[in-house]
């Protein structure tokens, strides 16, 4: 039996789901896991139920504190952590996604083969600061890990002459489908009530400047302006809608979700007729949303950037579009108003597809690498 370190001391967003459900994954293929987590971690109870072994550590909730527990865990609570673990076996660490702590944390192991795991190899535009910060992070991580792990093919040769490595020390596992929001959704939420007689445009994910809700807004004005009782659109998730309020001021028919969307109630945003997912992305890596959208039979059109094509198996199992196209994306827009049905094949591909995306088999990928 092989026994795996996790190291992940991030709280909010998708970065916790990823890491819950390759621990998940990992411990349901044989491994004796041991997980070091923040105790602010927002799935912290779906953590709880795992067979595992936790050790929680406290560390931020705002600016404020990252800075004092920063300075705490360094010079004192990760030698209590070492102290703790002392006499432990430990085979790999894996790191789901790197956070300021990861490193620390793996550090106080320096003889145990890392795992490392790189969602962004390369800023998204607009980015704020911090994100850039965590790109020098990344770099000196990725140079002391034993193994890189990569989401998407496309970023294996970039990651390896980004961080100066081997292509062998490149490792491919895809992002999983987010099968626990269906086996944990709860039938009698209901965030959007769809129309039936409609078009449903969904927009699912944080709100930032790269995902290109400007061009969706744009296209989506164009769209009303012929199809206006036959569609709908709904931004959900949480960010800064400020400099977007000219466009909206302007739409009829818009459902605006501006808060995290807590897991068990994902589901709900997919439970409808006609539920188009939108990824107007102006740069992209790989995006979550588009499996979960395939898990939930939702028809998925997105930018033709990153490894989003790759995820689409290049149009086999979505629509592509330019990015930072207004027009074509507001063509192919009218295209599934008009031809619905037409893409059902797409549709049905894609859930078969994301069949081979479950976790548990991404998770018995992962240990065969481990030595």
């Amino acid at each position: 039996m092989k026994t795996v370190l996790v190291n992940y001391t991030g709280r909010t967003a998708g970065g916790p789901v990823h890491a819950y459900e390759m621990t998940k994954a990992l411990a349901e293929n044989g491994a004796k896991v041991i997980a070091i987590l923040s105790r602010q971690i927002e799935n912290l109870a779906e953590w709880q139920k795992l067979p595992i072994d936790l050790i929680l550590i406290n560390t931020y909730t705002n600016k404020r504190e990252f800075i004092f527990r920063t300075l705490q865990f360094i010079f004192y609570e990760r030698y209590c952590l070492r102290k703790k673990l002392t006499g432990v076996n430990i085979d790999a660490i894996y790191v789901p996604m790197c956070t300021y702590w990861s490193y620390f944390i793996s550090s106080i192991f320096s003889d145990v083969p890392v795992y490392y795991t790189i969602h962004d190899p390369i800023p998204h535009s607009g980015e704020h600061l911090l994100n850039r910060i965590y790109q020098i992070i990344y770099k000196y991580e990725a140079r002391k890990a034993y193994k890189i792990i990569v989401l998407s093919k496309r970023f294996e040769q970039v990651v390896a002459n980004l961080y100066q490595r081997k292509l062998t020390d490149i490792l491919y596992i895809p992002q999983g489908a987010f099968f626990s929001y269906k086996e944990n959704a709860s039938s009698s939420i209901k965030l959007v009530n769809y129309a039936d007689d409609k078009i449903n445009f969904l927009f699912f994910g944080r709100i930032e400047k790269y995902k290109g809700l400007d061009i969706l807004f744009r296209a989506y004005e164009a769209l009303e302006q012929n199809y206006g009782e036959k569609v709908s659109l709904t931004i959900a998730g949480k960010g800064n809608l400020a400099c977007y309020e000219s466009y909206i001021r302007k739409l009829h028919h818009v459902k605006l979700l501006n808060y995290l969307i807590p897991e068990e109630y994902i589901s709900s945003l997919f439970d409808g007729n006609k539920v188009i997912t939108v990824l107007p992305y102006i740069d992209a890596t790989q995006s979550g949303v588009v499996n979960t959208a395939y898990m939930f039979n939702s028809l998925v059109m997105a930018s033709d950037t990153g490894a989003l094509s790759e995820q689409l198996g290049n149009g086999k199992y979505g629509i592509l579009f330019p990015s930072n196209d207004i027009k074509a994306l507001e063509k192919v827009m009218v295209e599934v108003v008009n031809n619905y049905d037409f893409f059902q094949n797409k549709i049905n591909t894609a859930r078969q597809h994301v069949e081979s995306l479950r976790w548990k088999k991404l998770g018995c990928k992962l240990l065969s690498y481990i030595n």
